[in-house]
């Protein structure tokens, strides 16, 4: 859904906004694909915590300048509090297992 929404972006957000979600958003993948290989998990959550965040205020920023509607940036909000309470969750994990 993301990538539909931001794809369909102004030509003077294209290249910048929609580069940076894009790019955040594959980070974030390739976090937890790492995470999930690596003896360092606690680190790499903090990192892929960081990149939620910046992810949340690229989102709100999208709603602030009328890119996507209330209904679009509710369901994303919704969607990025819940990876955010699942990374939460394995980050607590991660701290029982050291």
């Amino acid at each position: 859904m993301v990538f539909t929404k931001i794809s369909k972006f102004p030509r003077n957000y294209r290249y910048t906004l929609r580069t940076r979600i894009e790019n955040h958003l594959y980070d974030l993948m390739e976090k937890y694909i790492n995470t999930r290989f690596s003896k360092k998990k606690t680190q790499l959550l903090i990192k892929a915590n960081i990149d939620l965040e910046i992810l949340r205020y690229y989102v709100r920023l999208c709603k602030e300048v009328n890119l996507i509607t209330i209904k679009h940036y509710e369901y994303l909000a919704k969607s990025i509090n819940e990876i955010g309470r699942q990374t939460g969750g394995w980050y607590k994990e991660s701290l029982k297992t050291k």
